[in-house]
């Protein structure tokens, strides 16, 4: 059954029951003025848009969102659904630093229709008219009336049909879209649901991820849709303004089931205060998501331990892994995930040998689970491709322990958006060793390494520091800044190495939180990372906090850290 058919089965029996709330956080209420959607008005107000697209739009053609962070988005999404075409969740003109990379998306996926809400029609028509773009047709989706929903038809699809199209938040280079099929939607939604046997109608989904980045689409509209929850949003910058309106709003719905990658839980620990905590009840949190590539067992444990006081359950916490590249969620922790700690000079030549936890030469990672709906393997880094078809020519799978890229293979979806040349396409590669499965293998990027069954993942392949031979994962040399000055945060910096004529340098970016000696916090930080991790930082640029780029949801980004470096945008 696909999303519109069970929104539509949702209405008819639980037709009054609360579907969506979403906090309002301009007003002056702590808790946020909720705005709530019944089943029943969910439905009515998604065939009104739906019929609307459908006098517009033929099967295929696609409908961009760009609405703010709310139900008039989860609407504008639901609909195109209905309407049979295909949404593309993108975000509204404004955001600072964002207005070209919306701009190359849009001209990617060529949409017939843009839906957005009567506050943005103004700033979309003139994104429009500035950058050149062919002027598809543009409705506020909050002004069409409930009645024309009657004139809707039911559009026809299979599982395999595409449903949406879903541009990866930290792709670099020209725009990329994965192709998210109604199957897929609807695996990842009881991929997530089963992990932690969640029931319907009792588990409510509390999110403030963007909705138009994968995790925000799941938690806040994917899942609660498939599995009839209640979904309660709220806009990431309240969140990032005052974090403890996440907790409150999980305190508030009993049972809940959340998401946050990394930073946040740092974030929280370090910003919520004793009169904040005081009112904060999470015994009752249900789970707590946080993705396996950038979860930090440190950072975890500092959640952990700043909410204990509040009851929160260290089982309470999950990490799972979902490629960059795929429509699916390829595994997810069903209890605590398992910390294990491993030889940091063996991992950096690409062997995983346990150590204990407290040890110094330890660096502790946390598990994503056992695949179970997928194939995963650990391929050698550097495989070749075939330049006739893109795949590849010579991949090797390595032992379980080993370090590699990590490859899958399953329902990942029909792949990118467009013809792609045979470099820029992951999928449909090939393991000489190995079972050849009907799609082939995805390359995703990034490292892992299989223990004891369990996956672990260790960042991308990209933003692996090789320095004279030596590997370094920028996470733990990012860690390690974080605690050697008060001035500075782990998750408030980015390393990275560039080339200058025939050097490798490594260079450090990062936030200072107060005032300091330049020259002292380098120093400092300096000797700590060559003390730890045997790396010389031959850059240290200290910059006012706010500096750095982030993606939406507030993470540092790397990539786009290094290209301003290079472009003289920190001088």
């Amino acid at each position: 059954m696909s999303l519109p058919d069970n929104l539509n089965r949702w209405a008819a029996g639980f037709g009054d029951q609360p579907a969506l709330t979403f906090l309002d956080h301009h007003g002056p209420r702590p808790l946020g003025e909720a705005v709530v959607l019944t089943w029943a008005e969910l439905d009515r107000r998604v065939s009104a848009v739906a019929a609307w697209i459908q006098r517009r739009a033929c099967r295929g053609q696609r409908a961009a969102i760009l609405a703010p962070h709310g139900p008039d988005y989860v609407i504008a999404f639901l609909a195109a659904l209905r309407a049979g075409i295909i949404a593309v969740p993108l975000f509204p003109p404004g955001h600072p630093g964002t207005v070209g990379r919306l701009a190359a998306m849009f001209a990617d996926c060529g949409p017939r229709l843009v839906l957005t809400t009567r506050a943005q029609l103004a700033a979309v028509d003139g994104f429009l008219d500035s950058h050149g773009l062919r002027k598809p047709e543009v409705v506020a989706v909050d002004a069409l009336p409930d009645a024309i929903g009657a004139e809707v038809e039911p559009a026809w699809h299979t599982g395999d049909d595409v449903a949406y199209l879903q541009y990866p938040p930290t792709w670099t280079g020209a725009p990329c879209a994965v192709q998210v099929t109604f199957r897929n939607a609807v695996d990842n939604a009881l991929t997530l649901v089963e992990s932690i046997g969640a029931l319907p109608g009792q588990s409510p989904s509390v999110s403030w991820l963007p909705l138009h980045h994968a995790e925000g689409l799941l938690l806040g509209v994917i899942a609660p849709v498939a599995v009839r929850a209640r979904a309660v949003l709220m806009d990431p910058a309240a969140f990032l303004l005052k974090p403890e309106r996440w907790l409150r709003a999980l305190t508030a719905n009993p049972g809940a089931v959340s998401a946050a990658p990394d930073f946040a839980y740092g974030y929280c620990a370090a910003r919520i205060g004793a009169q904040e905590k005081a009112v904060l009840r999470l015994d009752h949190v249900r789970a707590l998501f946080v993705d396996g590539a950038s979860a930090q067992a440190q950072t975890l444990s500092r959640f952990l331990a700043a909410f204990a006081e509040c009851g929160l359950r260290p089982e309470a916490v999950r990490c799972g892994y979902g490629p960059v590249g795929a429509a699916a969620l390829v595994s997810v922790t069903t209890a605590e995930p398992r910390r294990t700690g491993f030889d940091r000079a063996l991992l950096r030549r690409g062997r995983a040998e346990p150590r204990a936890e407290n040890a110094p030469d330890a660096l502790t990672l946390l598990s994503s689970g056992t695949p179970t709906r997928h194939r995963v393997r650990i391929v050698a880094t550097g495989s070749t491709l075939d330049p006739a078809s893109g795949s590849s020519a010579n991949g090797r799978t390595l032992p379980d322990g080993a370090v590699g890229e990590v490859w899958v293979s399953g329902a990942l979806g029909p792949g990118f958006w467009g013809r792609r040349k045979p470099g820029e396409r992951p999928f449909g590669n090939r393991l000489p060793d190995a079972d050849a499965p009907a799609h082939g293998w995805l390359r995703t990027g990034d490292l892992g390494l299989i223990d004891d069954g369990e996956l672990y993942v260790l960042g991308r392949v990209g933003e692996l520091l090789t320095v004279r031979d030596r590997q370094h994962y920028p996470y733990d040399v990012e860690a390690t800044v974080g605690g050697a000055h008060s001035a500075l945060r782990a998750h408030q910096a980015a390393v990275f190495t560039v080339r200058e004529f025939d050097r490798v340098l490594t260079v450090l970016v990062a936030e200072r939180v107060r005032e300091c000696s330049t020259q002292q916090v380098a120093g400092q930080v300096r000797r700590a990372v060559t003390a730890r991790h045997g790396l010389v930082l031959d850059r240290v640029v200290l910059v006012d906090s706010g500096r750095l780029p982030r993606t939406p949801d507030g993470a540092v980004c790397r990539a786009t850290t290094r290209d301003r470096y290079l472009t003289g945008g920190f001088d």
